[in-house]
């Protein structure tokens, strides 16, 4: 009869806690412990209780994330751009709605080739139209300086304080205020010994491309401050506007020239001493104003 039971081992009835030694396999601690303590009552600031564990303190570390590209600007200075693109934005926005119609025919009057359109559009000029073109004038120096600010500080001008940086702002909006200027002596200058009897006809076109630029570069100046990835992009960007309106002066230019039956050779003068050079000399000091301003910083 007993041989139909089956055998069933019995297992250890000794209790757990009268035991000599605890089961290495035993998955039940003498005490609770709490993550990177090594105390059953929990934190151990003291550590009285356990040493500084580096295996705990490692297991439970924080994951670090990934760097970003930083900006080569500082907080206030990145702050400070902001402002003056956000003003930049919602005055152009305000002029865009009231004398909207009257820009774009100032506008549209650039890349026409009849004087006479100027001129009846001359007689319908606003006093918010000239405050208009100020602004835009002002908006199209105001980001240049950025873009040569910006282009400094990529090839050195990061490396100095920040006061030297605000001075070499300053320096490169005096230059190009001054730079504009010339050039609008210039071409008033040009334009009387061509025919005196259009001698702001030429300052004034070159002006109102000025103004378009202004408007143009806007976003891939924002770009070239803020989204330091498209950074490149944003430089060539700039280059090919840039070129493009060199461009459109040339063709004005010889039109005006090609009007007025003056020689192709006199044409190629002005077009280097006057087109050309100015530009080299504006970069050549922005690289001098760096150097100089590294010579003092050191």
């Amino acid at each position: 009869m007993f041989q139909n039971i089956p055998y069933t081992p019995v297992a250890d009835s000794l209790s757990f806690f009268l035991r000599k030694d605890v089961p290495a396999s035993s998955t039940v601690p003498a005490f609770p412990q709490f993550p990177g303590t090594g105390s059953p009552l929990g934190a151990d600031s003291t550590r009285l209780l356990s040493g500084n564990d580096f295996a705990t303190h490692a297991t439970y570390a924080m994951n670090g994330g990934y760097e970003g590209i930083p900006l080569p600007l500082s907080h206030a200075t990145a702050g400070i751009l902001f402002l003056i693109f956000m003003a930049f934005f919602v005055v152009s926005a305000f002029l865009m709605r009231k004398e909207g119609s009257a820009l774009y025919a100032s506008f549209k009057s650039v890349l026409s080739s009849r004087s006479h359109n100027r001129y009846i559009y001359k007689e319908q000029i606003t006093t918010g139209e000239i405050w208009g073109e100020i602004f835009l004038i002002l908006q199209t120096g105001t980001l240049s300086t950025i873009v040569l600010f910006m282009y400094s500080l990529q090839n050195g001008l990061s490396a100095f304080p920040a006061r030297y940086q605000y001075f070499s702002i300053l320096v490169f909006f005096v230059a190009i205020g001054i730079f504009f200027a010339v050039k609008y002596l210039l071409y008033r200058l040009f334009g009387y010994l061509l025919n005196g009897h259009s001698t702001n006809e030429w300052a004034e076109r070159y002006f109102r491309l000025i103004e378009i630029m202004g408007v143009i570069v806007f976003i891939p100046a924002l770009v070239l401050v803020y989204l330091h990835e498209f950074n490149q992009l944003a430089l060539h960007s700039l280059i090919i506007i840039f070129f493009i309106g060199r461009i459109v002066i040339i063709a004005e230019t010889l039109y005006f020239f090609v009007k007025n039956k003056v020689g192709f050779l006199y044409f190629i003068a002005y077009l280097c001493g006057v087109e050309f050079v100015p530009y080299l000399y504006l970069y050549k000091g922005a690289v001098s104003l760096v150097n100089i301003i590294g010579s003092i910083a050191l």
